[in-house]
């Protein structure tokens, strides 16, 4: 089995499968390659460095002692399903909302307190202004956002 790490134009990586590095290069030549998430057929190879970066196994700590999040987690990768569904809600939210973008937390609390006309809206806010749309009993959802919708 060869598995190759690609990148469409959009930026989207995904992997492909090949029974071998023939197979994939006779699908690069009959230009048969094109990204499952955008259909996009400017696609090239990434470099893959699978089996040689390693994490860092965690340090030993007492059984009691809680656990912290590290503050540069590796991503774990999404599955192409994941990607997908991910991305069409991503889209259904954006077609349906203003962008308020780093306002977010801003227009919902005014709004919430009834300063500003309510709309469904989406953006981005810190975990702080999250902590104080919660403390204001504000309602609001998080969605991840991957790499994918940035591009």
């Amino acid at each position: 089995m060869f598995i190759v790490d690609l990148i469409c134009g959009a930026g989207h990586l995904f992997e492909g499968w090949y029974d071998n590095k023939d197979a994939f290069d006779d699908a690069r030549e009959a230009a048969a390659l094109s990204c499952p998430l955008c259909s996009d057929a400017n696609v090239e190879q990434r470099p893959s460095f699978r089996g040689i970066v390693r994490r860092a196994p965690a340090p030993k700590r007492p059984a009691d002692t809680p656990s912290a999040v590290s503050a540069t987690p590796t991503p774990t990768p999404l599955s192409l399903e994941l990607q997908r569904k991910l991305s069409a809600l991503l889209k259904l939210v954006k077609a349906h909302t203003q962008d308020a973008g780093d306002a977010f937390a801003t227009r919902a609390l005014a709004m919430h307190k009834g300063d500003a006309e309510p709309v469904p809206i989406h953006g981005t806010s810190t975990p702080e202004e999250q902590q104080t749309l919660r403390d204001e009993g504000v309602p609001f959802g998080l969605i991840p956002v991957p790499d994918i919708d940035q591009n």
